[in-house]
């Protein structure tokens, strides 16, 4: 999850990006994407963790924040420092992933979530297949 795009200009403001559309030469254009990028490494706002999906665990997020941390003195001192932290929550971390675009939770009862439009629906599997699972109601997928 989260989003980290390919597009140079995804990684743009809209004032940035009038800017560049103005810059007719690729070499001058190519520089000032490289400034861009570089100012927000700088001021720490490369990672936007409000784009993970919503089943990321605030222990997760509180994860990356410190080994992504903009401070190298804030950041994990070692790879096995952070491979304990990510042990210790790994117990309460639930297993979603995104199947053919559909997130699923995988455990001894699986569910998924459908939507059609903007309505969602959950689906449960303990064995067998996938049925509807009318217990479980929200808006989007943060109330699911």
């Amino acid at each position: 999850g989260g989003s980290l795009p390919y597009d140079e200009q995804s990684w743009m403001t809209k004032a940035e990006l009038k800017h560049f559309n103005c810059l007719t030469d690729n070499v001058d254009r190519s520089i000032y994407v490289d400034q861009c990028i570089k100012k927000k490494i700088t001021k720490g706002k490369v990672i936007n963790l409000k784009s993970l999906p919503p089943w990321v665990s605030e222990q997760i997020k509180r994860v990356v924040r410190k080994a992504t941390n903009l401070y190298p003195s804030k950041r994990y001192k070692n790879a096995t420092e952070f491979k304990a932290d990510l042990h210790k929550i790994r117990p309460m971390t639930l297993d979603w992933s995104v199947c053919d675009g559909i997130p699923q939770l995988t455990a001894s009862t699986s569910y998924r979530i459908l939507s059609a439009g903007e309505v969602f629906t959950v689906q449960k599997k303990k064995s067998g297949d996938w049925r509807n699972d009318k217990t479980i109601t929200g808006k989007d997928l943060k109330d699911l």
